[in-house]
């Protein structure tokens, strides 16, 4: 049991890490009904990370009341440290994101509602900064704190927090 729940967090961390370490890129659509527009996200990592890596090791792996414990420890190199650090110099605004997705999805389940967190975070920050429904959205976030997953009512759900750097809000010119 163990050794499968670690082969799985194998699959989800490579996502993490690279959130808390680089961060990604993104593009988000709202949808708009009345613009026959349909919502989309795409997200790609602004740095990516190779698997498997020797900086990364999980410590102390264990069950316990049939919950899975374990320590992910990654050691950053100084150009990661230093790619972190300018992202600390700047004051970057934060927005928290939620999002669930169904247990039955397994590990791709967790990873769904990953996204669906970013995507809510980056609609939740644009709404409160944008009076009308932009085309459309670009820029970066950085995974800041510890990511929370929890189970609820058959769902996976993820909370998660980001620094968020807008680049570019295109807005509709007419309706």
């Amino acid at each position: 049991m163990v050794d499968k729940s670690i082969a799985e967090l194998k699959i989800l961390a490579p996502f993490v890490l690279v959130g808390m370490i680089y961060g990604w890129n993104f593009v988000y659509v709202p949808s708009d009904t009345a613009r026959q527009v349909k919502e989309l996200l795409e997200v790609s990592p602004i740095q990516s990370l190779s698997f498997p890596d020797k900086n990364m090791s999980f410590v102390e792996p264990r069950i316990e009341n049939e919950r899975f414990y374990v320590w992910l420890e990654y050691r950053r190199t100084n150009s990661m440290m230093a790619y972190k650090k300018a992202w600390d110099s700047v004051v970057y605004p934060k927005a928290k994101g939620i999002g669930q997705a169904s247990l039955l999805m397994g590990t791709e389940g967790i990873l769904e509602a990953y996204e669906q967190a970013l995507k809510n975070a980056i609609r939740g920050f644009v709404q409160k900064q944008e009076k009308n429904k932009p085309r459309r959205i670009s820029g970066r976030v950085l995974l800041v704190n510890q990511p929370v997953l929890g189970i609820q009512a058959g769902r996976y759900t993820a909370a998660l927090d980001f620094f968020v750097h807008v680049i570019k809000i295109e807005r509709y010119t007419e309706f």
